[in-house]
């Protein structure tokens, strides 16, 4: 009897498997509204008014302004941004190296892997 029940169970997740990797997943602008109002109903059920006016304005700005290319834009602004700093790290890195000293040496490598890391993430950003 149990394993009748796992093979049922199993054999009603594998045919709705198909049925899950076509409903679309929001992407963009329509990502952007979705998790504003997530974050908006989260904000109701625990009476946050103050949370609710600023998620509304931000919701507001979404659909009136969002638009694919200007996600792009922001997207690009962000990568560039990361890199300028990713050189700023190298460069700190270089001094440091130059100056020989290893506690230095060491936090500028911990501060541009952590550069190089938030430029891979903002790369990897849809």
């Amino acid at each position: 009897m149990r394993y009748l029940r796992s093979a049922t169970l199993a054999a009603t997740i594998l045919i709705s498997l198909p049925a899950l990797a076509q409903s679309p997943v929001p992407a963009g602008c329509a990502a952007k509204r979705a998790s504003l109002e997530k974050e908006m109903d989260y904000a109701k059920a625990h009476g946050n008014s103050g949370r609710i006016a600023g998620l509304q304005t931000a919701l507001d700005a979404v659909r009136n302004n969002c638009s694919e290319a200007s996600l792009a834009a922001e997207r690009e602004e962000k990568i560039t941004e990361k890199t300028h700093a990713v050189e700023e790290k190298k460069a700190d890195l270089k001094r440091a190296q130059a100056s020989g000293s290893p506690k230095k040496i060491a936090k500028s490598k911990s501060k541009l892997a952590h550069a190089e890391a938030e430029l891979e993430e903002a790369k990897r950003a849809p």
